[in-house]
Formats: structure tokens, C-alpha cells, sequence
């Protein structure tokens, strides 16, 4: 393909993407709270409107945030998806030098290799997920994505632009709510055990408010 014929498909392919289509994913990723769903309908807009053929969006636990798993994928799938890991720590990894930043980054050109990802593609594009447009200590995640063409860089970064606020808001929102689970539970095992005392128990605060009682101490009251 020469460079005429080269322009004129990245100008086909540019102009399937209008704002239409733009706003339907703003408007898919605020309809989900789920963040493996987040993911899929990115990756999935990206396959049917910019043209990518594979996919891969990587994302760190509450617990492990500086580990990334995959929650979503695009024409690839397989062990090798379900075990592949970016520890952000290996500083050495290519990888994780492109999750440094904010734009999105092209590996395996101008004569390097690119690096082993389950995408098998020697060509790729590698998007950080950030919380906003501001560098911060880690991304949320990162998003992978194939062909390695510049009409697809400038869509996978729009996309992450996108993705990576509402991922950390949703991962925010799952961590909130395990704490309070936690606190729950712990709270029920309080219970469970001065329940269990036959004499009555009262924990104040500081300035004498109940903070626990168990049931023979509300029964006194």
C-alpha cells in the first residue's frame, strides 16, 4: 500500500468515529458500576469504531494496586490472558516505562522489539489509565491495543482519557464498600461476643455517649 492509499484508510477510519458515537461510549461507561464491564465496552467501541482487532485493558486490584490483571480482552483469549501480570515495580519492564505519562505510547517500532504480551503482536499501542489528565505515582491500569496505527493511537488515548477517571472511581467506590463490610463484620463479631457476657457491658466515647452496649446493658437502660 502506498502513502496516498495509506492516508485515505486512516481517513475512512476516522470518519466512522463522530460524536455520536463518541457520546454513546461516555454514556455506556457511566451506565455500568461494574469494572470488568467498564472495560469491555471500551475495548469493544475501539474494535467496532477504530478499527482494533486486539485488545487487552489491565487493571490493579484494591488490595494489589500495583499489580495489573486483565479484566477485559478483544480478540484474544487463553491461558496466556489469564496469566499474564505487570508488576508497575519492575522498573525494567518497557511496559510499565509506557505507564509512565500521560500519552499513549507505540511499542516494537524503529527496529525494537515489542514486548511479550498475550496480544502477539509485534506492533502496539500502550494507553495509562490515569485518574484524570495529571501524572500521579501509579495508573489505574493500562490499555493494550492492536494494530499499531497512528489513527488507532489517537482513539486509544481518547479512550483512556475516558476510562481511566471512571475506572478509579468505580475501583474507589469497591474499595469504600468493602471497608464497610469489613466494618460490619467486624462490628457483628463485637456483638456476637459481648452478647454472649451474661453481665451487662456499655463503651462510652469521651464525653460519655453509649458507643456499644450488649443486650443486657440495653435491657437496663
Amino acid at each position: 500500500m502506498n502513502r496516498n492509499a495509506a492516508l485515505r484508510t486512516v481517513v475512512r477510519r476516522r470518519a466512522k468515529v463522530d460524536a455520536s458515537d463518541r457520546l454513546k461510549l461516555a454514556g455506556a461507561l457511566l451506565g455500568t458500576d461494574d469494572l470488568a464491564t467498564c472495560a469491555q465496552r471500551a475495548l469493544d467501541w475501539l474494535g467496532r469504531s477504530a478499527g482494533v482487532a486486539r485488545g487487552l485493558c489491565l487493571v490493579g486490584s484494591p488490595d494489589t494496586p500495583t499489580v495489573l490483571e486483565p479484566i477485559a480482552t478483544l480478540g484474544v483469549r487463553g491461558p496466556r490472558v489469564q496469566s499474564f501480570t505487570l508488576d508497575l515495580e519492575a522498573q525494567d519492564d518497557p511496559l510499565v516505562a509506557a505507564s509512565i505519562g500521560l500519552g499513549a505510547s507505540v511499542l516494537g517500532q524503529n527496529g525494537r522489539p515489542a514486548p511479550r504480551t498475550p496480544l502477539e503482536s509485534g506492533r502496539f499501542i500502550a494507553a495509562p489509565l490515569h485518574a484524570r489528565q495529571t501524572l500521579e505515582e501509579y495508573p489505574v491500569g493500562l490499555l493494550l491495543v492492536a494494530p499499531g496505527d497512528p489513527d488507532v493511537e489517537a482513539e486509544a488515548k481518547w479512550v483512556a482519557g475516558l476510562l481511566g477517571p471512571r475506572l478509579t472511581a468505580l475501583r474507589a467506590a469497591q474499595r469504600r464498600l468493602e471497608g464497610e463490610r469489613r466494618i460490619l463484620r467486624e462490628r457483628t463479631l463485637l456483638y456476637n461476643i459481648i452478647n454472649a457476657v451474661s453481665d451487662p457491658i456499655l463503651l462510652t466515647d469521651t464525653e460519655g455517649r453509649i458507643t456499644v452496649a450488649n443486650a443486657r446493658a440495653e435491657a437496663l437502660l
